[in-house]
């Protein structure tokens, strides 16, 4: 009898064990989804929470979170890869519907009209052109184009007469410099450059320090130009001193009138890190638009939340972004002089005189706002009806 009672409980105990994977099975069965999705929903569900056991944040049941991104499979077609990055294993952060997802491409384009584009604000010189000939105040002073050894004419440029990449270094002030690619994309391409007398050091966003000839063989392959170094209000500098730390302020524009959409500061990880974006490991926290100061958590790409700057140690609730009306106001007069788009992500840095224009990007993405707004469709559809 007693044998029976333990055989019984055995046989119970694995039915319980082997309830969840029958309930998982169904669930996934039940909604017509495939092996392959449901494989790559597990993956998603299975990563690394970003804010789990920071402050009082809690997760979500598995068998939620597998509900969630199944309900989003269903709605937008594709598996939501931003699910843990969104923060939306959590409970009580925000409602997975106000986040733009697979569909946030198509959203920038809304109400767009090409035909009334002057120029491209991704093209980096198109939109210094613009900016320098409409607020002169918001540019930093363009030194020279180039590809490889060969000068290329930019109406901008502050050296002139010279055909060669290595004229036209020696003709450089001593100082410091940065060097972008004309169509660069988050960071890409970036070299910083030191001039001292004779002495050139060059130091690569990817592959560190480089020479002269490994600088004129990588630059061969686009076209690049030379910018003065923007040197960053103090209290910028103080978060990461080797990265210019800079804004980004999303601006939507319709009826003609621009207005904010979402605010973040961006900034380097480490002392080793010369560029601030988020997909070169760099930090993102949200800054509310009115009284421009810095929110409690910051954000990394792959990692953990954190509460303060790994290095600097600073603190990020609450601190106060220097000129902020000025790089509000900045941002609005600079979607003001730029017809044809619905909406634009500004990278705005911030020197001890005021804001300084550093690029604009038509494909600003959705993971930096939707994550420091908690989703952002709220926001967008507010902003087409005022």
């Amino acid at each position: 009898m007693n044998f029976k009672k333990l055989v019984l409980k055995i046989l119970i105990s694995l039915t319980i064990i082997s309830m969840p994977s029958i309930a998982k099975a169904d669930i996934y069965k039940n909604n017509g989804i495939s092996g392959a999705i449901k494989e790559k929903i597990e993956k998603i569900v299975d990563e690394p929470s970003h804010l789990e056991g920071i402050d009082d944040f809690i997760r979500k049941p598995r068998q939620k979170r597998i509900k969630e991104n199944i309900n989003w499979y269903k709605k937008y077609g594709k598996v939501n890869t931003y699910y843990n990055k969104y923060c939306l294993d959590i409970e009580n952060f925000g409602n997975p519907g106000d986040f733009i997802g697979s569909k946030t491409g198509l959203l920038r384009q809304e109400n767009c009209d090409i035909s009334k584009r002057k120029f491209s604000v991704d093209n980096k010189l198109s939109l210094y052109s613009a900016v320098y000939e409409n607020h002169r105040e918001l540019t930093a002073p363009i030194y020279f184009k180039f590809q490889g050894e060969k000068i290329l004419d930019f109406k901008y440029s502050k050296i002139k007469n010279c055909s060669k990449t290595k004229s036209a270094l020696k003709k450089l002030p001593d100082g410091k410099y940065f060097i972008k690619l004309q169509h660069g994309k988050q960071g890409g391409g970036a070299i910083l450059l030191v001039k001292n007398g004779k002495d050139l050091r060059f130091k690569h966003v990817s592959r560190g320090e480089i020479d002269l000839a490994k600088f004129l063989e990588i630059t061969k392959k686009g076209v690049y130009f030379v910018q003065a170094y923007i040197e960053q209000h103090e209290d910028l500098k103080a978060l990461n001193p080797s990265s210019l730390n800079t804004v980004r302020i999303i601006t939507t524009k319709f009826n003609e009138k621009p207005r904010i959409l979402c605010a973040g500061l961006r900034m380097g990880k480490s002392s080793k890190t010369i560029v601030d974006n988020a997909s070169r490991g760099g930090c993102f926290v949200g800054i509310d638009e009115k009284m421009g100061k810095l929110q409690k958590y910051g954000f990394f790409s792959k990692e953990r939340a954190i509460k303060e700057h790994p290095e600097s140690k600073i603190k990020f609730e609450n601190y106060q972004v220097p000129f902020w009306k000025e790089c509000v106001s900045a941002a609005k007069k600079l979607h003001a002089m730029t017809p044809g788009y619905t909406s634009i992500g500004w990278d705005i840095a911030i020197t001890p005189k005021g804001p300084v224009l550093v690029e604009g990007n038509s494909g600003w993405g959705g993971y930096i706002p939707n994550l420091t707004c908690r989703g952002i469709r709220k926001r967008w559809e507010h902003n087409k009806k005022i």
